[in-house]
């Protein structure tokens, strides 16, 4: 039985690992709250700012695909602008990045909205993880003075608002921006690597530090917030939040160009194409290695006939372990407690020299002789007969404490 409730038990670890590793959610994902995606009509998601975007005529498209699959999207090859939120869902491959990097060279744009300064209810928690993907996207590296816990601090959310930085096309009307944060903002440093530059176009009202960066490369450009939350539901209406989308599309988007809003990072793949699944040559390798592995444990591992059960003789000690279950069954105590007795005073006699057979004289003897040892100590001798008397009664006494008696007065005899 109990090695069933540990296999039961292990089973269930096993669930549980395979759960965590291939269907749980990413360190701190939490579930209850939308994702900021392009259909999404909640207060993160993107659909107000798709529909005006639908309304002014621009071409609008959720990228759910990775990005080394940009060249096949059927997308003009320069003027397209991607909006990419962090941190997501989806983590990236190593391969998306070299991808990227030449559609943006070719005259596209890169707008990576990070979760940095604000603190969006659906980021808490993932600050390490937005600033990894952050800097692996747009090469430019931030460091923060004050680490401090995302912890959520007010339910209603806080205001955070940041001011343009002097005049340039993209914050062109732009005086102000707002977002919406469950956290006071973070203060962040950009630290610009050798090969790259970067302008900050607004800054942070409270920390004066940069929140909205432009960084050419090629022939596009990337641009990095570090409020995630600038085109949400609930505040593109609000500050200069949409001006600023609008200046991003009237600059960046050409006459055949196509905004992406990449879902694909925040959880909505694609569906899948069960023929090419079926189609796909690491289904039948992964198929042809379990077969296999199946047929080798068959033939190598286990033992088509059930072997014949041989039953090995007996030991000594398992013979006299049987005959004595087989005597205490049958035998009362009181009758093996005399016969323990008769044997400890036979076995006495020999050692004082008392002649043989004993006899009720003799015994007394022996009963006499042990009073004068004065190795045996006072409280066995006591012991000793009171089980007597107790024996010769035919009272009950505890055998294996009488055994032990007699072997602890033998040694005392003995010194």
């Amino acid at each position: 039985m109990k090695q069933r409730w540990l296999s039961l038990l292990f089973a269930l670890g096993a669930l549980l690992l395979f759960y965590v590793l291939f269907i749980g959610s990413p360190t701190g994902l939490n579930d209850q709250v939308a994702r900021p995606t392009a259909s999404s009509t909640d207060a993160n998601g993107y659909a107000g700012a798709r529909a005006w975007l639908v309304q002014q005529g621009v071409a609008v498209r959720s990228l759910r695909e990775r990005y080394t699959a940009l060249g096949s999207q059927n997308l003009a090859p320069a003027g397209n602008l991607l909006l990419v939120t962090l941190p997501g869902v989806e983590r990236f491959q190593s391969e998306e990045f070299a991808s990227l990097e030449q559609w943006v060279r070719a005259g596209n744009t890169l707008v990576v909205l990070a979760a940095l300064v604000d603190t969006p209810a659906w980021a808490v928690g993932r600050t390490s993880a937005v600033l990894a993907e952050t800097e692996s996207l747009s090469s430019l590296e931030f460091e923060s003075p004050d680490v401090r816990d995302s912890r959520v601090t007010s339910n209603d959310g806080i205001d955070i608002a940041m001011r343009s930085n002097g005049s340039h096309p993209l914050t062109s009307g732009d005086r102000s921006l707002l977002v919406r944060s469950t956290a006071p903002p973070r203060l962040w440093f950009l630290r610009t690597p050798n090969d790259s530059f970067a302008l900050a176009l607004a800054s942070e009202e409270q920390t004066h530090e940069g929140v909205l960066f432009i960084r050419l490369l090629g022939n596009g450009r990337i641009v990095v917030s570090t409020a995630a939350s600038l085109f949400a539901n609930d505040t593109i209406g609000r500050a200069d939040n949409a001006r600023l989308l609008a200046n991003l599309v009237a600059n960046d988007v050409g006459p055949a160009g196509t905004v992406l809003f990449d879902d694909l990072r925040q959880g909505v793949a694609a569906s899948y194409d069960t023929v090419q699944f079926w189609r796909d040559a690491r289904l039948h390798w992964t198929f042809a290695v379990v077969v296999c592995a199946w047929l080798l444990w068959v033939i190598g591992g286990t033992r088509l006939v059930v072997p014949r059960r041989t039953d090995a003789a007996p030991s000594p000690a398992a013979l006299i372990a049987a005959a004595g279950g087989m005597l205490s069954a049958r035998l009362r105590p009181a009758v093996a407690a005399r016969e323990m007795y008769a044997q400890f005073l036979q076995r006495t006699a020999a050692g004082s020299g008392i002649v043989q057979p004993l006899t009720d004289e003799r015994s007394t003897e022996v009963w006499n002789w042990l009073e004068r040892q004065r190795s045996v100590s006072q409280h066995d001798r006591a012991q000793l007969k009171d089980w007597f008397r107790a024996t010769q009664s035919g009272q009950r006494v505890p055998l294996v404490k009488l055994h032990n008696l007699f072997l602890r007065i033998d040694r005392q005899l003995a010194k």
